[in-house]
């Protein structure tokens, strides 16, 4: 949507690099990019490798817990309303993932 100016109230274009200068990502994808770039520089091995787990699951719980904080529950019970589609996902998962693994394991 083409932005207007205070001196201009007619709209003006933004040019691509405005946009590009203007985007700002989302905190938690800057985090997580950070902590992919920390892994490659500084890797965990041995005893640290264990913690590193722990803290890992530990935060991947707790950011679950964060999202599903701030969802309002009226959403959450229209989501639950999509039952086909979580019946597919959970079929993918359990049953035709692990199967195409199996049939796979072969040619390994």
């Amino acid at each position: 949507m083409p932005r207007m100016s205070a001196d201009n109230p007619t709209p003006q274009k933004q040019t691509v690099l405005q946009k590009i200068l203007g985007y700002r990502p989302d905190f938690l994808i800057v985090l997580i990019v950070l902590a992919v770039v920390a892994a490659v520089i500084v890797p965990l091995r041995g005893q640290g490798a264990e913690i590193g787990n722990w803290v890992v699951t530990i935060a991947i719980a707790f950011l679950f817990f964060l999202y599903g904080a701030r969802l309002h529950p009226r959403e959450a019970l229209e989501g639950l309303m999509h039952w086909r589609l979580h019946l597919l996902i959970v079929a993918f998962t359990f049953a035709i993932f692990p199967l195409v693994g199996g049939a796979l394991r072969p040619l390994s």
